[in-house]
């Protein structure tokens, strides 16, 4: 089973020009880990470990790179900037963390590091609150 917002071992089915496509499940189709975070040895049929979550247009996808968190943790992440809908966090990850305004307790100032859970909010997206 895929867990979104956690580190899981997927086999990998098939190789193309952009990245690899790992082994979806039942709920989840198969999806890309691009060429930027794989290993050059690997092989259709090795098992990779992965981060899953969605991109920037809420597609799963996987990347071999660690983030600061995961779904369920608390932990202290540096706020890298705010905008009208929220604040962006840096958690180790090109797409950065997101923060509704409903989650945030008091103001918070990018540059600064604070305490926040990461949480999948209703549309299965990760998000993070204070």
């Amino acid at each position: 089973m895929i867990k979104i917002g956690a580190m899981n071992t997927r086999k990998v089915i098939r190789k193309e020009a952009h990245g690899a496509y790992l082994e979806g499940d039942e709920e989840w189709d198969n999806f890309l880990v691009p060429n930027k975070d794989l290993p050059e040895d690997l092989q259709v049929g090795d098992q990779l470990e992965v981060f899953v979550y969605f991109d920037s247009e809420d597609r799963i996808i996987g990347t071999t790179k660690k983030p600061l968190a995961q779904v369920g943790d608390f932990v202290c992440l540096e706020v890298s900037s705010e905008r009208d809908i929220g604040l962006f966090l840096k958690w180790g990850l090109s797409k950065e963390l997101f923060v509704p305004h409903r989650e945030q307790i008091f103001k918070m100032i990018p540059g600064e590091s604070y305490v926040f859970y990461v949480y999948q909010d209703n549309s299965q997206r990760i998000a993070a609150s204070s």
